[in-house]
Formats: structure tokens, sequence, C-alpha cells
């Protein structure tokens, strides 16, 4: 069982699951379905928010507006945009509780989002259990307009938040800040 989980259903639709390549003006949609080879079928019900394919897999649907979790155990969970979760923390850890091995299989948590010097993030990166990826945005140059990127890296090099949106780093605290951010 896969739980898809963004700030909200909206987002969980047109972003995580997709299935709407229209929606893109002619490029190929980023979502689940999107990325789906053709030979799988799957049936899409919004009202149950969920997604039921032939094979026997099920995806469910959750936004991330309230900080409760309930449903089947999960073995996989994407929560995406986590850092725009109204109910971060406490829907974070309430996934972690729900995550508990089922079977032979380990369960796993993948959160994606923008790194933002905030308290939810580090401790996210700062558990021993993570594995931590990092992407830029040139590792994506394929996918979005190259003269964006570097009227992007032109106004934003050398700032925080080109470290930050274009580096995908992780701001650390520096040392003109008045309060560490461990401190608060």
């Amino acid at each position: 069982i896969i739980y898809l989980i963004g700030p909200t259903m909206g987002d969980v639709f047109q972003f995580m699951l997709g299935g709407q390549k229209k929606w893109t003006d002619g490029l190929n949609g980023s979502g689940l379905l999107d990325a789906m080879p053709p030979h799988l079928k799957y049936e899409v019900k919004k009202v149950e928010e969920v997604v039921h394919f032939k094979n026997g897999a099920t995806i469910w649907l959750q936004s991330a507006e309230s900080p409760q979790f309930r449903g089947p155990e999960p073995d996989t969970i994407w929560g995406d945009e986590v850092l725009k979760w109204r109910y971060g923390e406490t829907l974070i850890s309430n996934l972690r509780l729900a995550a508990r091995a089922v079977g032979k299989v380990k369960s796993q948590c993948l959160f994606t989002a923008s790194p933002k010097r905030v308290k939810l993030l580090r401790d996210i990166v700062m558990d021993p259990d993570t594995l931590t990826i990092r992407s830029v945005t040139d590792e994506n140059r394929g996918n979005v307009d190259p003269d964006w990127v570097d009227r992007e890296r032109r106004r934003l090099d050398g700032t925080r938040q080109g470290l930050e949106e274009l580096d995908g780093e992780l701001g650390l605290d520096e040392e003109t800040d008045m309060f560490k951010l461990g401190l608060i």
C-alpha cells in the first residue's frame, strides 16, 4: 500500500498523481500516473481518494490539511512539499508510527521539499535513519526553460535563496545570525 500526501488534495491530484499530460501544454507530466508504463492499467476513484491497479497495487491519497493519519498500514509513503504542511510535525510523527514493517516488507518514507532553514526539515535530515538526496536545478535543465535557469542563476547566485532553491542546500547557521536555529 502506497500513500501520497501533499499540502492539499488538489496538490496530490495535480502534481503528485498526475495523469493529465494536457496540464503541461504538450510536455510530459511529472506525476506518478504520467510516468507509468502504458500497459499498467488503473482506476482512479476520486471520491474514495484511492487508485486501484489491475495488478493489485493500491495508492491512497491524503491531504496534509489534517494532522491525523488513519488507514491501512503503508509500506511506502511519499510526502511532498512537507514544509507547506499545516500540521507537519504532528503528521510526520503519525506517519512514522504507521509505517511499521508489514510482513517481510520494510516500510519507507520519502519526503520531498525545497530546503529551508526550519526545524522540521532539520529534524528529518538529522535523523540517523534518513538518507538525504540533494538535487540542483541544473540537473533538471532538460525539463525547464534553459533561459529561465540562466536568469535565475544570475539573479540568485551568492544569496541564501539561491543556495536553497537552485543548489538544494540546507542553510546552516551563520556567524552573523543573532539567534541560532538550535536555540530557537
